[in-house]
């Protein structure tokens, strides 16, 4: 919970895991402090995605200014950055998967 008078607004509302990123990157740099919520969200459905920053009302018109030009068409988004597209981990699995079986036999083997 925020202990603090100060209040806070809204600077982005997106759905966009990239953009989200990329902002809270700006802010990081420009050392303006902020509120994120939808950070562990990233692997849901897209359309169900909805992450907001939210900064201290002092800074609000600098941080809406840093992010004023940040939209989709102005940075690079890999066309399957919401996909779950990971076949790396799923023979990782199999694989690990397979040597515990081939030891497990041997072991079972050496015991007779």
């Amino acid at each position: 919970m925020i202990n603090d008078k100060r209040n806070i607004v809204s600077v982005l509302n997106t759905n966009n895991q990239v953009l989200f990123q990329v902002a809270k990157s700006i802010l990081d740099d420009n050392k303006i402090e902020y509120f994120s919520t939808g950070d562990v969200l990233n692997n849901m459905d897209p359309v169900l995605y909805c992450a907001e920053i939210k900064v201290f009302d002092k800074d609000e018109t600098v941080a809406r200014k840093l992010l004023n030009n940040l939209t989709e068409e102005n940075i690079y988004i890999p066309d399957k950055v919401n996909e779950k597209y990971r076949p790396f981990a799923g023979y990782l699995i199999i694989g690990s998967i397979l040597i515990l079986i081939s030891i497990l036999i041997s072991v079972i083997l050496f015991l007779k």
